[in-house]
């Protein structure tokens, strides 16, 4: 069941923070709601505001 809080949590570290950080333990459920609503946040915003989250997601680096 999805914890429609740390959703919103998620959803609000991609407003406020440049880099993407979960606090949750890997592979639990907790860590998924929270990159759910990251990932859904990411998807809403403005591509030009989002750039700078994008590339500190990135694992690859620019040429």
């Amino acid at each position: 069941m999805i914890n429609k809080d740390i959703v919103a949590e998620g959803a609000r570290h991609f407003r406020e923070h440049k880099n993407y950080k979960n606090p949750y333990e890997l592979g639990s459920d907790a860590f998924n709601d929270f990159e759910r609503g990251w990932v859904q946040a990411l998807k809403r915003a403005d591509l030009a505001n989002a750039t700078p989250y994008l590339r500190s997601c990135s694992r690859h680096e620019e040429p």
